[in-house]
């Protein structure tokens, strides 16, 4: 005999008085009782979502959940993946290695239409975009501490790089919960619903990257069409900060005649990846093709390494092993280049290096 209670908790969200605005949170909870005598509950925390938009769980490349809006409803099958966009966080300075260097915040417009940025405002630190702000198609903006002048100043920006500011407050060196928020159209009553866009719950410890916990990186996003609020896609800017500059970043693995691995190209997928052509992609205007004569003299070996290279015949063994060139892991070493760092990030660690070698 199986008895099933479901409810949804009303509580009062986090109210934000500031002009007309107002965050309604609610909780939903999933009570199954069994006979005999078993319980199970869960709870999910969400805030205001726009209409005809579904909430589902999404589970993160480290086994953390979060509750977002999906692109689309998917009733009695796997969620759908969550909306992301139209603008998204791009790259946080949030732990500046000189005392004198502002933090900042980027913003990128991921669409191919201009967003008006009127009202949009933050949640980590203090800061309403003006009635005039917006954001050109796949356009960069920028807000920080300090005036507009005084940044460009710093930085040696030109006019063109949009920025905004000052903000209130500072980004926390140790780590938060960084949230962008849109307002919508005025309910009835004159309550306006803030809708959240895009969000980062950063740490300063690994699986994030340490390098920009003041050691004069930057958190960059790899790929701006994915998931945010993952620690697998976001990286250490190499070589200091890049604000207003979109840096090439590896959005695309490839694969041509040959065939990955089930597992392998599953990997990829749940990582947003695609699968065709042996390449790697970096950027809008920055491809890498290999050439279909390279591609036609790659032979991929599924299996473990080290029991493929065991068993290989005389003839067929090779004359290098090449292996993650970020192995054993350094701190007093240079780091990789940025492409094989992220490389290493959608593959993951090379636990039988030492086995292989």
């Amino acid at each position: 005999m199986l008895g099933v209670k479901q409810e949804i908790e009303r509580r009062r969200g986090e109210m934000n008085l500031m002009g007309r605005r107002l965050q309604i949170g609610m909780v939903l909870s999933l009570v199954i009782a069994t006979c005999p005598a078993v319980a199970y509950s869960a709870e999910e925390d969400f805030r205001a979502s726009e209409r005809e938009v579904t909430l589902g769980r999404y589970i993160k490349s480290n086994g953390a959940k979060d509750f977002v809006a999906l692109v689309a409803p998917t009733p009695r099958a796997a969620n759908a993946a969550p909306v992301v966009g139209p603008v998204v966080i791009q790259e946080l300075f949030y732990h500046p290695d000189d005392v004198n260097a502002s933090e900042f915040v980027e913003l990128r417009n991921i669409t191919d239409q201009p967003v008006s940025l009127a009202g949009w405002y933050f949640d980590g630190i203090r800061f309403t975009f003006p009635e005039n702000a917006s954001i050109e198609p796949d356009g960069l903006v920028i807000v920080v501490p300090v005036t507009p002048d005084e940044f460009r100043l710093e930085r040696g920006l030109p006019e063109t790089v949009i920025v905004f500011g000052p903000y209130l407050g500072k980004l926390d060196n140790a780590g938060e919960s960084f949230k962008l928020f849109r307002p919508g159209e005025p309910e009835e009553g004159g309550l306006v619903p803030a809708f959240l866009i895009d969000r980062v719950t950063y740490d300063d410890k690994d699986p994030w990257p340490i390098e920009a916990d003041g050691q004069g990186a930057s958190l960059q996003r790899i790929a701006p069409d994915a998931f945010g609020n993952d620690p697998q896609n976001w990286v250490a800017s190499v070589g200091g900060t890049t604000p207003g500059d979109i840096t090439a970043q590896v959005t695309q693995v490839l694969v041509g005649s040959s065939q990955w691995s089930p597992a392998f190209l599953a990997v990829l997928e749940a990582r947003g990846l695609g699968e065709g052509g042996f390449s790697i992609l970096t950027g809008p205007d920055q491809l890498t093709p290999l050439s279909q004569q390279f591609v036609d003299r790659i032979t991929l070996l599924q299996g473990d390494s080290c029991d493929v290279l065991h068993n290989l015949s005389h003839e067929a063994r090779p004359d290098v092993v090449y292996i993650d060139p970020m192995y054993p892991s350094s701190r007093k070493a240079a780091l990789a280049k940025k492409e094989m760092r992220v490389c290493r990030r959608l593959v993951g660690d090379d636990d039988d290096a030492t086995a292989l070698l």
